[in-house]
This record gives C-alpha cells, sequence and structure tokens, in this order.
C-alpha cells in the first residue's frame, strides 16, 4: 500500500490542550480544596474570584458555629468574637483598698480569679481559631497573606482574630482591584465614543 492510499487520521480536538497548559504554566485541571473539618470541608476561604469577599461571612458564621458548640470552655465568647471581629475586652478587677473588709476582699478574690481564667480560656481558643482558619484556607490565599507584612507578627502571635482580618483584607482588596480595573476599562470606552456627556461618564462609572 502506498503513502496516497493511506486514510488521513481523523484530528482529536484538545489533543495539544495538556502541552498548552504546561506551556503557558496554567493548571491542567481545578483540584477543589478540602478542609479536613467534618461537616465543614467545602467551607473554606478563597482568593482570586470576584464572589470570594462575599463567600468570606459565609466561612466566618459556619466556623464560629463550630466553634460555639465543639470548644468545650468559652466556645459561645470565642464565636462571638469570630463574628465581630473583635477580642474580648477582659480586665482584671483593681484590688481592693486598705479599708475593705474581708468580705469585700472574698468577693474581689472571686471575681479575679474567675477573669484570670477568662483571659487564659481566651488567648487558648485564639490560638485554637488561628489553626482552624489556617486548614480552612486554600493554598492561593494563604500565599497571599504570608506575603503581607503583618503576617510575621500574626503568626508569632497565633492569633486567630487578626488572621480572620487579614483575610478579609485580602479578600476585599481583590474585589476592589477588580472593580477599579472595570471601571478603567469603562472609561476608556466611553472616551473612545464621540461627544461623551458628563452623564453617560457617570452612568458608565457606576456612579
Amino acid at each position: 500500500m502506498s503513502s496516497d492510499d493511506r486514510k488521513p487520521q481523523p484530528k482529536v480536538e484538545g489533543g495539544d490542550r495538556k502541552f498548552k497548559a504546561r506551556r503557558q504554566n496554567l493548571p491542567l485541571r481545578k483540584i477543589d480544596y478540602k478542609a479536613p473539618t467534618v461537616g465543614l470541608e467545602s467551607q473554606v476561604f478563597q482568593y482570586g474570584e470576584h464572589k470570594h469577599a462575599a463567600e468570606f461571612t459565609t466561612v466566618v458564621e459556619a466556623l464560629s458555629k463550630h466553634v460555639g458548640v465543639y470548644f468545650k470552655y468559652g466556645g459561645p465568647d470565642t464565636a462571638k468574637a469570630m463574628l465581630e471581629l473583635q477580642a474580648p475586652v477582659l480586665a482584671l478587677p483593681t484590688d481592693p483598698d486598705d479599708k475593705a473588709t474581708s468580705v469585700a476582699i472574698f468577693k474581689w478574690e472571686k471575681n479575679y480569679a474567675k477573669v484570670e481564667k477568662k483571659i487564659e480560656t481566651w488567648e487558648e481558643n485564639n490560638k485554637k481559631v488561628f489553626n482552624l482558619v489556617l486548614q480552612h484556607s486554600t493554598p492561593e490565599i494563604s500565599n497571599k497573606i504570608e506575603s503581607l507584612d503583618d503576617w510575621a507578627t500574626v503568626k508569632d502571635a497565633m492569633d486567630g482574630i487578626d488572621l480572620l482580618k487579614l483575610i478579609r483584607k485580602v479578600c476585599h482588596q481583590h474585589d476592589e482591584t477588580r472593580d477599579y480595573g472595570n471601571r478603567a476599562i469603562r472609561s476608556e470606552n466611553l472616551y473612545l465614543l464621540p461627544k461623551a456627556s458628563s452623564d453617560e461618564f457617570r452612568v458608565h462609572q457606576g456612579i
């Protein structure tokens, strides 16, 4: 059989997709990140898409509910701190004066021990929140957070609330950057139109 008699082989569409993906340094497929917490595997902080800024609150709410139920001590207070992104204000009572009665001193000692225990519990729970939040963060957003100037301080303190603030900052920075870029494109296109009025400019800018 001559070479002219050979039937042409059908072209397989997408056959070089793997090569193109490698050449462009693109992932061959998207791998969904799953957190290790049972029942909350899909509740993860992500970075890189417009929707992830809105999803931040949803993930915090889900994790706070878990903390409120499963943290042995101080769970509800820790969950509240996560939702508010604010550590609780815990101040030790001032020392009684020299004229305080024995009853007053006894009450002060009990109150002091109670607040001191709350402080210790919060400090421990805040570190647990730090580890929990990291477990629910994709590699992409973790890398972004680690590039921030505040990361070293937050990491050394294992501050869960400050870590949540960094994640929120990253998510909203990306959201604002994308919105600014879209406005810039709309503005550039508008100036290409003949006789664009100031009112048309405001409409295209979303003002």
